[in-house]
């Protein structure tokens, strides 16, 4: 009966994986979301260097 017991574990195991497999997409998601709108940020404030060169000269 021990074995069935080993089944039954793995199979929860199993399960945890594929929960944090999903929590680890939601990050995934989330993380890219904050990458574009760093990128936006980056670029932004390379148009306001730009700018700032601009009047200085």
């Amino acid at each position: 009966m021990a074995g069935g017991w080993w089944l039954v574990a793995g199979g929860w195991w199993l399960v945890a994986g594929g929960w944090w497999l999903v929590a680890g997409g939601w990050w995934l998601v989330v993380g890219g979301w904050w990458l574009v709108a760093s990128g936006w940020w980056l670029v932004a404030g390379g148009w306001w260097l730009v700018a700032g060169g601009w009047t200085l000269f």
